[in-house]
């Protein structure tokens, strides 16, 4: 089988038969691999949003890789241990992976969004304005059987680190939703008050 992106391939035995499925890689091994180092800092955090830079190392000082924005959905007790780990400061897909959750991602929307000042260009190190890839999607978990929906995210991405081109070839096209607009406004308006200086 060829795969066309870099992605790690989850093998599953159903029926004695192996069936393989690729995933993208979770941003913190994109980050931990192409740069050598990946840390979560905690911007902000309430009991229904946090924002958090993804980084990674560069010179001793921390350059943010991925700005994301984290709207929870109720938590489901099932996931309460990974759900403290994830409000403590962790890495959501490290956090589930650890714990043998698998990590599923639905496009809610892939474009772009223009940066002109502020926190994010200097927790980025970059010149403004810049016009940088917006990833914005579903964040779903499933294990034995159990498919729980977690969180919508939206990722601002470093230019260093993924393009919109680079998001498409990772993540494929949008599939058509209904709600997908509605979500699209609700996000931006989250970013939007988050990214007021």
């Amino acid at each position: 089988m060829f795969l066309a992106n870099p992605s790690r391939v989850i093998a599953l035995l159903v029926s004695g038969l192996v069936v393989a499925c690729a995933e993208p890689p979770l941003n913190s091994e994109q980050i931990l691999e192409r740069y050598g180092s990946y840390g979560v800092e905690l911007v902000e955090q309430d009991a229904a949003r946090r924002v958090t830079s993804l980084y990674s190392l560069k010179n001793g000082r921390r350059v943010c890789r991925s700005y994301a924005l984290v709207l929870f959905e109720p938590p489901d007790p099932s996931l309460d241990e990974a759900d403290r780990a994830i409000r403590a400061g962790g890495s959501i897909g490290a956090s589930f992976a650890g714990r043998g959750w698998q990590v599923h991602k639905a496009n809610v929307e892939m474009g772009a969004i223009a940066v002109d000042s502020g926190s994010l260009a200097a927790l980025m190190s970059i010149d403004v304005p810049a016009v940088l890839a917006l990833h914005v999607y579903s964040l779903s978990v499933e294990r034995d059987g159990l498919h729980l929906p977690y969180a919508t995210i939206a990722e601002i991405h470093h230019p260093d680190y993924l393009s919109l081109s680079d998001l498409r070839r990772l993540y494929g096209r949008l599939p058509d939703a209904e709600n997908a607009t509605a979500e699209r406004a609700r996000v931006r308006a989250e970013l939007r008050e988050v990214l007021a200086d």
